[in-house]
């Protein structure tokens, strides 16, 4: 058997991928709540509507949209999908697809 095909290769292969994005994941999650990352145009465009239909103060609503954003929406969690994607490329994407198909044309 080729060795890029073998368990032990795609297992190291894996592990490292999974680091990479935690890493990646926490890295961004840090920046975000020190304030280093800024909210992009539509988001901020977005909060500003949202602050003016919601009849309170503009301000204070504003703040409170940006803080839930970096405290919850903002935030990345770490992809197993992505992390697969990264070890086995299209292949994992090819075997998801026919999985999916095989459920939807078999199941009664």
């Amino acid at each position: 058997m080729d060795e890029s095909r073998e368990s032990g290769f795609l297992s190291a292969k894996l592990d490292e991928a999974w680091i990479r994005r935690l890493k990646e994941a926490n890295s961004w999650n840090t920046k975000l709540a020190k304030g280093e990352i800024r909210p992009g145009l539509v988001k901020r465009v977005s909060w500003a509507i949202q602050a003016l239909h919601a009849g309170v103060n503009y301000s204070d609503r504003r703040v409170f949209l940006e803080k839930r954003w970096r405290e919850v929406d903002g935030r990345k969690e770490p992809s197993l999908a992505w992390a697969l994607n990264d070890t086995f490329g299209h292949l994992f994407w090819i075997g998801g697809g026919y999985k999916v198909g095989f459920l939807l044309f078999h199941w009664r």
